[in-house]
């Protein structure tokens, strides 16, 4: 699979400001294509160190850890990761659900 940068160019950017006065810079990467992960994920993903922010992860896509945060609550330490996909790659199925369920109608 080949990835595909998300990152919005000039003139996407530019759309977010067509209607509305405000000069504030608009984001790199759209709404929804950043990752939260809390403690329970972690866990499962068997992350046992935190990785830095900034850092580069794979995740059959790439993905710049954006923010990490460890808290002390209730006597445990919580954890969460968050991480921007900045470049993606899809593989759709290339049988329809029913054929994948019930086989190839004749």
């Amino acid at each position: 699979m080949k990835l595909v940068s998300l990152k919005r160019d000039a003139a996407e950017k530019a759309d977010d400001h067509a209607c509305s006065p405000c000069s504030s810079e608009s984001p790199d990467y759209p709404y929804g294509t950043c990752l939260y992960l809390d403690e329970d994920q972690l866990d499962k993903l068997g992350i046992d160190s935190m990785p830095a922010a900034g850092a580069s992860v794979g995740i059959e896509a790439i993905g710049t850890v954006k923010g990490v945060r460890e808290e002390q609550v209730d006597g445990k330490v919580k954890r969460s990761l968050e991480i921007q996909v900045t470049d993606l790659a899809l593989a759709m199925a290339t049988k329809s659900m029913a054929e994948r369920m019930y086989g190839k109608k004749d």
